[in-house]
């Protein structure tokens, strides 16, 4: 069991690619943890398609944290032992 976490703030452009690269991969006992840091394009769009496609994406909203706290924010909210940071 592992918790994924990836924070992102206004990447439309790559995000697809990031999340299905994640949920591709063989292992099935993760959350992916994807930490919204106030996007200014469609991110949040495209984030929500995916939900609807898989029960292992839990986004959570902050406002403009910046990296490092975002990374604090997914570590506070990972329910696994394990942790894995994605991307950045």
């Amino acid at each position: 069991m592992i918790s994924i976490f990836m924070s992102v703030c206004s990447a439309s452009n790559l995000i697809t690619k990031a999340i299905e690269s994640i949920l591709n991969q063989t292992i099935q006992d993760y959350e992916f943890i994807m930490i919204n840091d106030k996007f200014t394009d469609n991110t949040v769009e495209i984030i929500q398609t995916h939900l609807g496609l898989d029960n292992h994406i839990r986004p959570i909203q902050t406002n403009r944290a910046g990296i490092s706290q975002a990374r604090n924010i997914g570590m506070n909210a990972a329910q696994y032992p394990r942790i894995a940071i994605y991307g950045c």
